[in-house]
């Protein structure tokens, strides 16, 4: 989860379709990735809840608040990630509640 928002911050999409869920790459969309993430100055990451995801287990979710600025003003990207473990890797496959920017 923590790569993740940090690809977000950095820019590294490459990243962040390496770690999507391989059955989920094909629709991967890069280019609006990008859009979505050079358009905000991302401020900060608040893990507010996380579900299994341990050791011994093969799916996890992270509830988590992504803080953002834009040039109309501040932003926050609130989301429930389910992640799942594929060969001794952790994939983000897709948000497990609705998405809420604003």
């Amino acid at each position: 989860m923590r790569s993740r928002y940090t690809a977000h911050c950095r820019g590294d999409i490459s990243w962040l379709r390496k770690t999507l869920a391989p059955d989920r790459q094909s629709t991967f969309d890069p280019i609006a990735t990008a859009e979505w993430a050079m358009q905000n100055q991302w401020t900060g990451l608040k893990i507010l809840k996380t579900r299994r995801g341990r050791a011994q287990d093969d799916e996890g979710t992270v509830l988590f608040k992504a803080s953002y600025h834009t040039p109309t003003g501040p932003g926050t990207h609130r989301e429930n990630s389910l992640f799942r473990r594929v060969d001794g890797r952790w994939y983000y496959v897709d948000a497990v509640q609705a998405k809420i920017r604003g």
